[in-house]
């Protein structure tokens, strides 16, 4: 038996041996693309969608619903519940009156893995922004039709 006070040394090589790891890791950048503002990314690809139109993340249709459109899979996070929810509440709408389609190739935007709560962390501000700005669109419409000012318009239950 060896002394207390003797330091007690254990190779490197036994440790990984015995089935350890050794992980060292180091930052280059102070901000990775996630915290940008363009942190909202798609991935591009052959025969996708324009990320920055409209109808790729949203469609509002007659009778006073919405589909939107979501390029993730649903793995039991509550991704999609979570984004509708979002969508719904820019819209003013319940959630009996939003849907969505996931993951259809050539229709929706690519948004990568789905990985814990990315989903909601990628997809969110960018189904939140097309929601809102349909919503604008919309009250613009009504402003037109109406004959009244935007300011002066309210949105209940989608109309």
């Amino acid at each position: 038996m060896k002394p207390a006070t003797e330091a007690f040394t254990f190779p490197r090589r036994d440790l990984l041996k015995a089935g350890g790891a050794l992980l060292i890791g180091f930052a280059i950048r102070d901000t990775v693309r996630a915290q940008s503002a363009e942190g909202v990314a798609v991935v591009a690809g052959p025969d996708q969608p324009d990320p920055n139109r409209l109808d790729t993340w949203i469609a509002i249709h007659a009778d006073n619903t919405a589909t939107i459109f979501i390029g993730f899979v649903e793995l039991g996070q509550g991704s999609s519940t979570a984004l509708l929810q979002l969508a719904a509440e820019e819209l003013d709408l319940a959630m009996t009156q939003v849907k969505s389609i996931r993951l259809e190739s050539h229709t929706m935007p690519n948004q990568g893995g789905t990985v814990a709560s990315a989903s909601v962390a990628r997809g969110g501000p960018r189904i939140r922004l097309a929601a809102a700005e349909a919503r604008q669109a919309l009250l613009k419409m009504a402003s037109q039709k109406l004959d009244t000012p935007v300011d002066r318009l309210r949105v209940s239950g989608g109309v």
